[in-house]
């Protein structure tokens, strides 16, 4: 009888808990009203082998999907133009921003 068996790993430690103070302010002003609420994602990622050999690791998603969820991991699935962009925005201020803190 054949067995498969997956890849072992160690569990990996959580990142540490760094300031949200940057990522508030950033949000205030890209998405004023939106709140920032820490959530648990269910998935893959690669956070887990990351943290396992010491870098940090963090999940920020600043991208705004429609009730349909833009049809996630179908073959229609998409996610908006405007979206897209002002995610893409986001994210180089906030790299910036923590990239330049001591």
């Amino acid at each position: 009888m054949l067995e498969v068996r997956g890849p072992t790993f160690a569990a990996a430690a959580a990142a540490p808990q760094r300031s949200w103070a940057p990522f508030e302010k950033l949000t205030a002003q890209y998405f004023p009203g939106v709140p920032v609420l820490p959530i648990l994602q269910a998935g893959a990622t690669d956070g887990q082998f990351l943290n396992g050999v010491g870098i940090p690791t963090y999940g920020i998603e600043p991208l705004f999907m429609g009730p349909d969820l833009g049809h996630i991991h179908g073959l229609n699935e998409y996610v908006g133009v405007n979206s897209l962009l002002d995610a893409r925005a986001f994210l180089y201020d906030l790299v910036k921003i923590y990239a330049t803190q001591k």
